[in-house]
């Protein structure tokens, strides 16, 4: 009879810890569960990154484009002012006056344009940065979330596996 006993007793033991086991890969599953549902929240919020810093990408290259042509107009207001000073002659030497006033303006607007070149050169080149990160980022979530697929996958075979082994 004692061996019915023990044979009883390790059935129970057996089944506890077939119990225990289907306990820990439900678990399991629910965790990969909730870590592919914030694997995709990560790939998502990195794609609006990266639209938002295309548009900023596209604003740097529309004020660049604005910038040159700040710049061309300084330098042909620049270029008026001093013909029409030559023009002028010994009767204009006022307009000579304003005619070398301008033609600082001209020399501040070119100053402060070469300035805002710089800036957006410099906002285009950490754009870039920005954009290989967030690249490097989506490259990351995106296998993180298959491993995460492959894991769940597995914890569903092993809760497959134990529930049959658990029924015989």
């Amino acid at each position: 009879m004692s061996s019915s006993g023990e044979v009883t007793t390790a059935f129970q033991t057996t089944s506890a810890t077939t119990q225990g086991s289907i306990s820990y890969a439900l678990a399991g599953e629910a965790r990969i569960a909730d870590l592919t549902v914030q694997m995709n929240a990560i790939d998502e919020s990195t794609s609006d990154m990266q639209n938002a810093v295309q548009e900023l990408h596209d604003s740097s290259r529309q004020i660049a484009l604005i910038a040159v042509s700040v710049h061309e107009i300084a330098a042909q207001i620049k270029l008026l002012s001093t013909i029409e000073a030559a023009r002028a002659g010994e009767h204009g030497k006022g307009f000579a006056v304003v005619a070398q006033e301008v033609s600082r303006l001209s020399e501040d607007t070119r100053t402060t344009v070469n300035r805002i070149t710089d800036i957006v050169t410099k906002s285009r080149s950490i754009t870039s940065e920005v954009v290989e990160s967030i690249n490097h980022v989506q490259l990351l979530a995106g296998k993180g979330k298959n491993q995460s697929e492959e894991t769940s996958q597995l914890f569903t075979d092993i809760l497959t596996s134990v529930q049959s082994s658990a029924i015989r």
